[in-house]
């Protein structure tokens, strides 16, 4: 505590530092009270409004009424309909307020005040009709003919009403002017101001340190290393979280005070936005848990920020870095993953725990491939990972520090291999196995939201396989004969009823036409070629296919990782000088790069493999692997007839060759070119950014690099670019070096 004491009296020791910081504050605060207070409503209305809503001389008939009048003012064409609501004494006193003179600007604002009040009256009146709408939904998907069903959508819609189900209210609603909290809540300003700060402590406690070498020399104290780092670490996040608060407290004071008094005793479902909350919980016990999330997630982003800071010696990039990040994330939380609020990635994002309000105040359930997991798991998922990557890159990488490590290394008696010490290279110092886990996490995440590469049509053609057969038989000529026959049925009832809802019920029925129409021309095909091939279900076979998402993002990522990791080996000794000392030794110094360039490779590639493996034995158990590879559609003209568990081998142990021939080409590409980011470049435009561009465009003139590594769509030229390749090959690991 000493040590994080006497880094917090720094800042505050120093006058213009603490005259900065307050300066920083006051703006920051008077820039969201002003942000808080631009709203198009007149605030003088929705003030005394609330005040008549407590007394109860104004009730939501009323408020109603006077939106009809503002909106009679903004378009009078609806004088028919609002004759017979009101009268037309009504109407004609309209009219006469109307030719007095008001002006547009102050109908918009009177209007948008009544609908926001509106709203606030609304939520505490149909709280139960809200209850009741999630009940009946939910009866409503159990009622549904089992082909429009989907398992994923049946569990969201159980599992949330039975959040629901057992939810009692201890106090009655009652209606709040919750517009004030609601702004501040959903402002980003107050994050972004704290970002601010946040930066302006890095500054000083890191980069201005170290220019002034008070770093080194506490480096090499006793208490200088760990102690050190995670003293600075507590200091300012102490302090980050400390300049939130106080911002948050003023400008909530300040919310009360201009937009109305909101009782903090009273459930939090009488507010507004809060209306779909899971918890029995007052208004002050929701800010709290508020406030927690954002603190604990402002402890992880000041981890992260910490840890890129003392690994980074150049302050502008640093900062840079971090901007760019905050930045890009901003964008996707406020544009992108709004449309997407039941993916992974709108949770993975940080700004959703940053401002939580949709995270605690609803109840969201995010498929991970067949199971479905509250939003709020995943703030701890997130927590976790900042967490480790924050102790993994614990300490300061200063010179003491660094001498140390070499005394230590110098004055070790142990023997060691070539093979170790590249091993010890490649893994630990270059983050190799860093990026094979970073790498494997988001392939894990890109294949859970494929959404089991199963479409609403593959689910209804799987229901006529399983219904009506996957081989030719007479039962089942005899079972096609009577569905089409009730498809007939159907069209006909549908061009008699008159009825809405009875056309929509057969609309909906009739919409698994095509997909029998598909089922029935496979089935026929079968049946004139009088094949014994089996319909399968192609869906649950897809990962087979070449132009699926998760077979090119796959070989993006271990071509990326080729490209940024086997220069590792090569153009760092050249850059340090240690190639010159390694000619001096064994000719076999080179087969011992290949072989660790190797290895990575073939690590990699076996964890994407068991990721595949995993997924599929979760979302497909039964599949039939001893079933002829030519009974899928994709490969009905494969020319050998093998089963799908031997091509699935076969096409695996041959990307494993052709990786192998791809790292050993670009390894001896490394060792003619003096630079990494030269060699990086390089590969990176003749192998992934072609694959890139397809991945993104779907465009066949560059499938070429692609198609290397799915030998079912080999053609000559892919042969004889494989040729190319094993020859260079072979000729550079048997090649003998001079010199």
């Amino acid at each position: 505590m000493r040590m994080v004491r006497n880094e917090i009296k720094k800042f505050f020791a120093n006058t213009k530092k603490t005259l900065t910081i307050l300066l920083l504050f006051l703006l920051s605060t008077t820039f969201l009270c002003i942000s808080m207070m631009q709203t198009e409503m007149d605030l003088s209305t929705y003030r005394l409004t609330h005040e008549q809503i407590k007394e109860g001389t104004i009730d939501l008939n009323m408020i109603q009424e006077e939106i009809d009048k503002y909106e009679y003012y903004l378009n009078p064409n609806h004088i028919e309909e609002l004759s017979n609501k009101y009268g037309i004494d009504w109407i004609l006193e309209q009219n006469e307020k109307l030719e007095s003179g008001i002006s547009y600007d102050t109908i918009q604002y009177q209007l948008s005040t009544l609908k926001q009040l509106q709203k606030e009256v609304s939520t505490v009146l149909t709280y139960d009709d809200f209850k009741k709408q999630i009940e009946d939904q939910y009866k409503d998907y159990e009622q549904l003919p089992s082909f429009l069903k989907s398992e994923t959508a049946g569990q969201r819609a159980r599992k949330t009403y039975e959040a629901y189900e057992n939810l009692t209210i201890a106090k009655s609603l009652t209606v709040q002017p919750s517009l004030g909290l609601e702004s501040l809540l959903k402002s980003p300003i107050i994050i972004l101001s704290t970002f601010l700060f946040l930066l302006y402590l890095l500054m000083n406690c890191i980069f201005v340190e170290r220019e002034e070498h008070q770093l080194t020399y506490a480096a090499s104290t006793i208490n200088g290393k760990k102690k050190l780092y995670f003293s600075k670490y507590t200091a300012l996040s102490f302090l980050t979280i400390l300049f939130y608060v106080l911002q948050f407290v003023f400008a909530f004071l300040f919310s009360n005070i201009y937009f109305g008094h909101i009782d903090l005793s009273v459930p939090v479902q009488s507010l507004s936005f809060a209306q779909g909350c899971p918890y029995s919980i007052n208004v002050f016990t929701f800010l709290v848990l508020y406030l927690v999330v954002v603190i604990i997630s402002l402890c992880a982003c000041s981890a992260l920020a910490f840890v890129l800071c003392t690994h980074l010696k150049l302050m502008p990039l640093a900062i840079a870095l971090i901007v760019i990040f905050i930045s890009i994330e901003f964008m996707l939380f406020e544009y992108v993953s709004p449309l997407s609020k039941y993916s992974l990635l709108y949770y993975l994002n940080i700004w959703s725990y940053l401002m939580p309000l949709q995270l605690l105040a609803n109840v969201e359930f995010i498929s991970l491939f067949d199971l479905l997991i509250q939003n709020k798991v995943l703030f701890i998922f997130y927590l976790a990972i900042s967490m480790i990557i924050f102790v993994s890159f614990s300490g300061f990488s200063y010179e003491a520090k660094m001498i140390e490590k070499r005394m230590n290394f110098i004055s070790s008696r142990q023997v060691h291999s070539l093979v170790y010490f590249e091993m010890i290279k490649y893994w630990i110092k270059e983050k190799g196995i860093l990026l094979v886990v970073v790498l494997g996490v988001i392939y894990g995440f890109c294949l859970n939201n494929q959404n089991n590469m199963s479409t609403w049509e593959d689910k209804v053609f799987n229901q006529f396989v399983d219904e009506i057969g996957a081989t030719v038989n007479k039962k089942a000529d005899k079972k096609i004969l009577l569905q089409q026959q009730q498809y007939d049925e159907w069209n006909q009832e549908l061009s008699i009823v008159q009825d809405i809802t009875e056309q929509t019920y057969y609309s909906t029925l009739l919409s698994t036409q095509p997909v029998f129409e598909k089922y029935k021309a496979v089935y026929e095909s079968r049946k004139q070629d009088n094949s014994s091939l089996p319909i399968l279900k192609e869906d649950q076979y897809r990962f087979l296919y070449y132009d699926t998402n998760a077979s090119i993002l796959q070989v993006l990522f271990i071509l990326f990782f080729v490209g940024y990791m086997t220069p590792s080996l090569h153009n760092k000794d050249k850059e340090s000088k240690m190639i010159d000392l390694q000619k001096t030794t064994l000719n076999n110094q080179r087969k011992i790069k290949y072989f660790v360039n190797v290895v990575g490779v073939l690590l990699l590639i076996g964890l994407f493999t068991l990721l595949d493996l995993v997924y599929i034995n979760v979302n497909y158990p039964n599949l039939e692997w001893a079933q002829s590879i030519n009974a899928l559609e994709m490969y009905a003209d494969f020319p050998v007839s093998i089963s799908i568990g031997a091509y699935f081998v076969i096409s695996f142990l041959t990307k494993i060759f052709l990786y192998m021939f791809t790292v050993l080409n670009f390894t001896r590409i490394c060792e003619w070119i003096n630079k990494r980011t030269e060699s990086i470049l390089i590969f990176e435009i003749i192998f992934t950014l072609p694959v890139l561009i397809f991945y993104s465009t779907r465009f066949s003139a560059f499938t070429l690099i692609y198609e290397l590594y799915h030998p079912a769509y080999w053609t000559i030229a892919h042969i004889l670019f494989l040729l190319i390749m094993i020859s260079t090959s072979v000729y550079f690991v048997f090649k003998k070096r001079r010199g």
